[in-house]
């Protein structure tokens, strides 16, 4: 888990299964004054949401098989901001 820089924005839970995107897309958002947690770990973003540090994770296609997991459909459910 990375963390990315900016005080007093939304965070950003970036998911991918290449370090090297999560990296990049952590600058990117810091250059546009979001903060981030990068990971390529699919359970690290859902305890990142289930812990409340996140409400947003940005993830590459590839990934949508992940999210498509019956678990990540029952947390988007359960979350207060998806409803």
């Amino acid at each position: 888990m990375v963390l990315g820089s900016s005080e007093d924005a939304l965070t950003v839970c970036v998911l991918d299964d290449e370090q090297g995107m999560v990296e990049m897309l952590q600058e990117s958002l810091r250059c546009l004054g979001f903060s981030s947690i990068g990971t390529c770990d699919p359970q690290c973003a859902l305890e990142l949401i289930d812990q409340g540090r996140v409400r947003v994770v940005m993830s590459d296609i590839k990934c949508l098989g992940w999210m498509a997991s019956n678990s990540w459909n029952m947390r988007c459910t359960m979350t207060p901001a998806y409803t």
